[in-house]
């Protein structure tokens, strides 16, 4: 039974769990305030019933003996204990940046018993806000989907508390996430139309020019001259043709089409099987397999890329030939020159430098300078305008769900608008009224 002490207008209560390991009594202690209003007798009946309510949830677990640590401590507890082991070092990195940055600086000095739903709502409404000054000093909302990443490591961090009968419940249940307010809230997704993605590979076909700035010489006598302002024409390399290529056709992930072998590659079925992908761990790059059964995939590819994954292919063997066997001899797709697998940040580079040397000779029609991820983007966008299943847009994405890919890349299609629209005209057409037919009144 708990005890229970009057100190002046207050109680002191003093509840005992047992003995713990090296043999000495656990109490917990705590003071109630009762309502002034009351009689001195009702005073007391109140404290009781409160000492008896508290005591029944500290051995029912509803409020549990650890009551002391903070959300800091469990933190540092979760990312020994249960992500390390369990997660792989990339994941693990990401995560442990996101409770770095993110969850201890709003949520780390509460105790994780005081944790109530509405701390967790006031963050998420902070994050969300135009006003927010996020952990790289830069001032505006975060997008929707990071937000929900945020709040996923937070859910996860709680449920395994939880598990670990640190807490009775999860106080970020049936929290609700605040609606996308940013200034890009409503804006398409990043990516290319028909005509854009048409005429950029048409303008990777032909030579570009480069104009060189007039410039001084110097001959062999050490005389100087004037060198006036000439051009240089240049044609794209092969496997930047590819490499931009392939992105569109089958809407791959840059690490994925970096970790890219030709073992994986069927010429006979035009397919390419997607096994692995290349992330950077503690600034390195790395293989790493995928994460689930949908990400690893087999997909049917264009003529076009296969005939440019023939050509790119035979000028690997050749250069194999030239320099030796140890020339590509993890057999890349995509390679340096010196045959060593291309880097993280290539493909990027590729594209930004294709769409400033198309842009500066089409100055009046000049296309949108896109991320290398747009790519997949415009993949996906144009099958899907051209009337491919979102099951199968999603499957050859990648996607665990179809409505992810649904949630997407729904509003990058105006046309289905229209196609809807013209849908329910047919079907809310109504025939014309007889010219013979009287009027019911």
């Amino acid at each position: 039974m708990a005890s229970i002490r009057k100190r002046g207008n207050n109680f002191t209560i003093t509840i005992s769990l047992g003995r713990g390991g090296d043999g000495k009594q656990l109490l917990k202690h705590t003071t109630f305030t009762p309502d002034p209003s009351l009689t001195p007798k009702q005073k007391e009946k109140a404290a009781t019933a409160y000492a008896i309510q508290l005591e029944n949830q500290f051995r029912t677990g509803q409020i549990l003996t650890d009551s002391k640590i903070t959300v800091t401590a469990f933190c540092e507890q979760w990312l020994a204990n249960h992500a390390l082991p369990q997660m792989t070092t990339g994941t693990y990195e990401k995560t442990d940046r996101i409770i770095q940055q993110q969850i201890i600086p709003h949520l780390g000095h509460i105790r994780l018993s005081d944790l109530r739903k509405l701390a967790i709502v006031q963050w998420m409404n902070q994050l969300s806000s135009d006003t927010c000054v996020r952990y790289d000093d830069k001032t505006g909302a975060y997008a929707k989907s990071t937000i929900q990443r945020y709040f996923g490591v937070l859910h996860s961090l709680l449920q395994t508390a939880v598990d670990w009968e640190l807490i009775a419940t999860n106080p970020s249940n049936a929290v609700k996430l605040p609606k996308d307010h940013s200034a890009n809230a409503n804006e398409d997704i990043e990516c290319l139309s028909f005509e854009d993605v048409t005429d950029l590979l048409t303008f990777m076909q032909m030579p570009y020019r480069v104009t060189v700035s007039g410039h001084t010489r110097t001959d062999d006598t050490g005389l100087t001259y004037q060198v006036p302002n000439y051009t240089l024409k240049h044609n794209f390399a092969l496997q930047d043709k590819l490499l931009i290529h392939l992105a569109i056709d089958t809407g791959m992930r840059k690490q994925e089409i970096l970790a890219l072998t030709w073992k994986v590659i069927d010429f006979h079925k035009n397919t390419i099987q997607v096994k692995q992908a290349v992330s950077k761990v503690k600034g390195k790059e790395v293989i790493k397999a995928l994460k689930n059964k949908h990400s690893k995939r087999t997909m049917t590819i264009s003529e076009e890329s296969i005939s440019l994954l023939q050509a790119w292919r035979a000028e690997q063997v050749h250069c194999r030939k030239t320099l030796g066997s140890t020339y590509n001899a993890d057999d890349w797709v995509f390679i340096r020159p010196t045959g060593e697998r291309l880097g993280y940040s290539t493909p990027y580079q590729v594209l930004k430098k294709v769409l400033r040397h198309y842009n500066s000779a089409n100055p009046e029609t000049p296309l949108p300078t896109v991320s290398f991820h747009a790519l997949r983007h415009t993949c996906a966008t144009l099958l899907l305008a051209s009337g491919i299943d979102i099951r199968e847009v999603a499957a050859r994405l990648g996607h665990a769900e179809t409505s992810t890919a649904l949630n997407i890349y729904i509003h990058s299609l105006p046309s289905s608008d229209k196609a809807a629209a013209n849908k329910m005209n047919a079907i809310l057409a109504l025939p014309n009224p007889s010219n013979d037919k009287q009027p019911s009144c």
